[in-house]
């Protein structure tokens, strides 16, 4: 995305995948949650200043799946 590069993060299937997303060090984004039997994928770019990754206009500290 405008010469950004841009990560994505595949959180397995189960009963509910989801990816659960950190910013500011403790604010957290709503998981993204797959449909049930196929994984929850979220895509992450850098911000404009090329020092963190961005998700939704949060800067994130963590992401994990869930």
């Amino acid at each position: 995305v405008n010469g950004c590069a841009v990560r994505e993060l595949t959180c397995t299937p189960g009963i509910n995948p989801a990816a659960i997303i950190i910013f500011n060090g403790g604010g957290v984004v709503p998981a993204f949650t797959g449909p049930i039997g196929l994984p929850a994928i979220v895509q992450m770019t850098c911000n404009a200043a090329g020092t963190a990754w961005t998700y939704m206009g949060y800067d994130i500290t963590n992401i994990r799946c869930n």
